[in-house]
């Protein structure tokens, strides 16, 4: 997730609900056959489709799973398989733009280079540059701690420790600073090399996103790490397109309200399968909670 901000400090421990497919696993059946059936669309929307032939959508190829290569090269992933989705629904074509970074995406986006951005979360400097489409998925920020470390029940824990985000999460430093004043932030080029620090020891602990996390911890069999406090329970998970291109926007907007539960779970089974109605119930509760010390 693409800089979520930070809410408050929940722990329990998400592992027994966190399953992880392996890297690149392809099922028979694609997403597109689960849920078939074209939006409908407008002759203006389909006269701008045409004169638009190619989309160009950014992707940071270290954003495991939701962008990443596969054995073959090729970009695999949560992203690509809802841009699949999306156009099998309105016949856009969208043509892959793999960066290894997130600041040269948003560099090129800025540039005119890169029509769409995927796994945002909304932030107040992103709208003078992007339209925000409507949400696609749901992704709290977790803490990631070794093992062995004191189990955390509230962010303050992480006073005067060391913290790795990934490199450019400029609202999610910025938030943590605000929340946990005294922390040491230590910035990564990935979410790969923050859970690398964690493991060896270089920071206590870091922050990321639950898919993300779950992910690498799994595939890099990291049996040191865990993932512990849920940070943000209602962080969203939208497109960006640029501003110039409304019909875009109203297109994907169509199409992204056709997608199902059925859909969302087939595409989140195939590379990270997380119980979000665990993540839910702790939101709903801590709004409850929260109402009844108001």
């Amino acid at each position: 997730m693409r800089c979520a901000p930070i809410l408050f400090g929940l722990f329990f421990t998400l592992i027994p609900w966190i399953t992880v497919a392996g890297q690149g696993r392809v099922n028979e059946e694609s997403p597109v056959v689960l849920a078939a059936g074209l939006v409908s669309l407008t002759p203006e929307e389909q006269r701008w489709i045409a004169d638009h032939p190619v989309i160009r959508a950014g992707h940071d190829a270290t954003y495991s799973p939701y962008a990443m290569r596969d054995a073959a090269g090729e970009i695999v992933g949560i992203d690509p398989d809802y841009l699949e989705l999306i156009s099998r629904r309105t016949g856009l074509k969208f043509q892959h733009e793999v960066r290894g970074d997130w600041g040269g995406i948003i560099q090129d986006f800025k540039a005119g280079h890169i029509d769409v951005l995927l796994s945002l979360a909304q932030t107040a400097d992103r709208s003078s540059y992007l339209t925000y489409t409507k949400s696609y998925a749901s992704a709290p920020n977790v803490v990631i701690t070794r093992s062995d470390s004191p189990a955390l029940f509230a962010l303050v824990e992480l006073k005067g420790r060391t913290v790795g985000i990934p490199r450019g999460s400029v609202e999610l430093r910025r938030d943590l600073d605000r929340t946990v004043p005294g922390c040491v932030i230590v910035e990564f080029a990935t979410p790969l090399e923050c859970c690398e620090a964690v493991a060896s020891g270089g920071v206590y602990a870091s922050v990321g996103e639950i898919a993300t996390s779950s992910y690498l911890i799994r595939t890099h069999r990291w049996t040191n790490l865990r993932i512990g406090s849920v940070i943000s329970t209602s962080a969203q998970l939208y497109l960006g397109v640029r501003k110039d291109w409304p019909q875009l926007e109203q297109i994907i907007n169509k199409a992204l309200k056709s997608i199902t539960a059925e859909d969302r779970e087939w595409i989140n089974n195939r590379w990270v399968a997380v119980d979000t109605s665990i993540v839910h119930r702790w939101a709903k509760a801590f709004k409850v909670a929260a109402i009844i010390a108001a």
